[in-house]
């Protein structure tokens, strides 16, 4: 029998949890340690969910568990999420930043470098649409 992974727009706080976990120990590798109760925690992400869209999380998410040592709780992060929160399209840097093709992450690369140009020419917006499209792309394969 084949499980069916569920949609990241569907997620709640269990999920959220769940994907914290794994993206801690993918980063410090070791595994993640409640600091305190866990329901204290679940309160916090649901808050969390209230608030922001799920992408809008993990993207926070992703950028708390890069930027800071091994000390981190959900709390923490929860507490301290306008500070993580990404200026870009949170979908769009979440379905890039948990891709694992290497290729993904030139095209980000690339594409924030067109899109931060003052003065661009006609084929650097030519080209930053077709990289756009591109990456539009992997979201939309990401939510089937």
């Amino acid at each position: 029998m084949v499980k069916k992974t569920k949609r990241k727009s569907h997620y709640n706080s269990k999920d959220l949890f769940e994907e914290f976990k794994s993206l801690y120990s993918k980063q410090h590798k070791k595994e993640y340690e409640p600091r305190n109760f866990i329901g204290n925690e679940m309160k916090s992400l649901k808050a969390l969910l209230e608030k922001y869209s799920v992408y809008e999380i993990l993207s926070a998410m992703y950028n708390c568990i890069i930027r800071n040592a091994g000390s981190i709780s959900v709390n923490y992060f929860t507490n301290g999420i306008k500070y993580y929160l990404t200026d870009h399209d949170p979908k769009l840097y979440w379905s890039v930043v948990s891709s694992p093709d290497p290729n993904m992450k030139k095209k980000w690369r690339a594409y924030t470098i067109l899109n931060s140009k003052w003065l661009p020419t006609a084929t650097d917006k030519k080209r930053l649409k077709d990289l756009e499209k591109d990456l539009e792309g992997v979201v939309v394969n990401e939510e089937k």
